[in-house]
């Protein structure tokens, strides 16, 4: 989880830099993870951040961010309560 959530941050740095082919390429990478574990959810909001081309979506994207992180918390709350282990 730990490098699930420094890559969400290489993201957010991708985007503050308009450096949208990184964001896709991180986007990308999170959503094959995301979908061999059956985190749909998280593999979606990825799949639509590899969407972003423009800066002109830099709002949609931040938004989309957001959610991501919000589900990769849902999600490594859910693996804690379950493993009683720290993710």
């Amino acid at each position: 989880s730990s490098d699930l959530s420094s890559r969400i941050q290489r993201i957010r740095a991708a985007l503050a830099a308009s450096d949208f082919p990184k964001l896709r390429m991180e986007a990308h990478t999170i959503k094959g993870g995301a979908r061999q574990v059956g985190a749909d959810a998280v593999a979606d909001a990825c799949q639509e951040l590899e969407a972003v081309g423009n800066l002109q979506e830099a709002l949609l994207v931040a938004a989309r961010l957001n959610r991501l992180q919000e589900l990769f918390e849902e999600i490594r709350r859910a693996m804690v309560s379950y493993c009683g282990a720290k993710v």
